[in-house]
């Protein structure tokens, strides 16, 4: 067996596991550890998704806790090389001074553990594919560009934490997202945009001390979020919701923080679907405030057709 054994390629230096060997992986796996002693370039770049050694084949599917701790001379990374999923342990890259770009293969995914890259003070973008674990990007001060893919489902507390040069951001589209306490706390977040979600929700405290002041939603129903959902914020903050929502924002707790400073947005082609008024597949019609109606009317409806569907309509 070779499980134990280190390997180092010039670039990187990895401990491989041999199938049965490890009980967090199944195969043979390598997990980087750190970067070679003989680097001598300021990008370390993954040319590999496996790593060979006495005719065996290890999959690289990890980065070690602490594998790049207290960095101070490479500036980017590149792993993106790596077909199978990436598991980045707890602060694989905590307080990683030098590094300012890591990149990862956004098809295949990567996870990330408790403060993986806090503190990492020069990091300036990043992708992610899936939760964010608490701490993970707190202390980042220069990221300012982070975008997602659909992996994401969770934002968890002080994720993004005293990151001050963060000034916009997109939250990630899927079903349903969860931001926890504090996950944007002291940023310099200044305007987010809130795709649709089937289920949202927002814990206490999360934008406690950030410059928030512009949020556009475009949640049709919005469902409650915790009532100090949007503590801390700026006073003059606003909130830009879907036409003919507005009411249902003023009325539902953690929205209702934006009471007086909510405005309507007019319709556009990503807000809602323009069909026409035919009623031959309609069973029944209803406002915005649940009230069932004759017909269909000017503005927004909401339709519950005879297979069971339900749909925005709206009439011009």
């Amino acid at each position: 067996t070779n499980a134990g054994e280190l390997i180092d390629d010039g670039v990187f230096t990895y401990e491989i596991y041999d199938d049965g060997t490890s009980v967090d992986y199944d195969g043979n796996v390598a997990m980087i550890t750190g970067l070679s002693a003989d680097i001598s370039t300021k990008k370390a770049v993954l040319n590999k998704s496996s790593i060979s050694m006495d005719g065996r084949d290890y999959t690289i599917e990890a980065i070690n806790y602490n594998a790049f701790m207290n960095l101070v001379f490479v500036d980017e990374m590149d792993f993106s090389a790596a077909e199978h999923s990436i598991e980045v342990g707890y602060q694989a890259f905590y307080n990683a001074k030098s590094l300012k770009h890591v990149k990862f293969n956004e098809k295949a995914g990567w996870t990330m553990g408790y403060q993986s890259f806090a503190g990492a003070t020069n990091l300036e973008d990043i992708v992610i594919t899936n939760d964010v674990q608490p701490s993970a990007f707190s202390g980042c001060t220069k990221l300012q560009d982070v975008g997602f893919t659909s992996g994401c489902t969770v934002i968890g507390d002080y994720a993004f934490a005293d990151c001050t040069g963060l000034k916009s951001l997109t939250l990630p589209k899927g079903d349903e997202l969860t931001i926890y306490n504090n996950a944007f706390e002291n940023s310099g977040l200044q305007s987010l945009n809130i795709p649709s979600y089937s289920s949202f929700y927002i814990h206490e405290d999360a934008f406690n001390g950030s410059q928030l002041t512009n949020v556009v939603s475009y949640i049709d129903w919005p469902g409650e979020l915790h009532s100090d959902a949007f503590n801390g914020i700026p006073a003059e903050a606003t909130l830009s919701v879907p036409y003919g929502t507005q009411y249902i924002y003023e009325y539902t707790t953690g929205w209702d923080h934006f009471y007086g400073h909510i405005t309507e947005r007019e319709w556009v082609a990503t807000d809602v679907q323009t069909v026409e008024t035919s009623t031959s597949n309609t069973q029944e019609v209803y406002d915005l405030q649940g009230i069932r109606q004759n017909d269909l009317k000017k503005g927004l409806n909401i339709v519950h057709q005879a297979d069971g569907t339900t749909r925005k309509v709206v009439i011009k």
